[in-house]
């Protein structure tokens, strides 16, 4: 797949910090890390990946992210780990 297509988006100074931190340990530039969240989602998640983004969120509010936007993501990706430990079961 050619990926030709971009978004902008921006950070503060620390998000920027740990985007570029969380990007290195995926050994990825941070372009294409945040391309690989994102797109992750619509490519169908495991528990495993949410974990890592629950992680990634946490570390957000540890380098200075507003506790408001740290709260609701965290509230998110906890209504996507339900969703995934609930489909498992149904799975099973």
């Amino acid at each position: 797949m050619v990926r030709d297509r971009q978004v902008v988006v921006r950070f503060s100074a620390a998000e920027l910090a740990v985007v570029r931190e969380r990007a290195e340990l995926a050994g990825l530039a941070a372009g294409a890390w945040v391309g690989q969240v994102a797109v992750g989602p619509a490519e169908g998640v495991g528990l495993v990946d949410l974990l890592r983004l629950h992680a990634d969120v946490v570390a957000l509010g540890a380098a200075g992210a507003p506790a408001v936007e740290v709260t609701r993501l965290l509230e998110r990706v906890d209504e996507a780990v339900d969703a995934v430990v609930a489909a498992a079961g149904q799975r099973r």
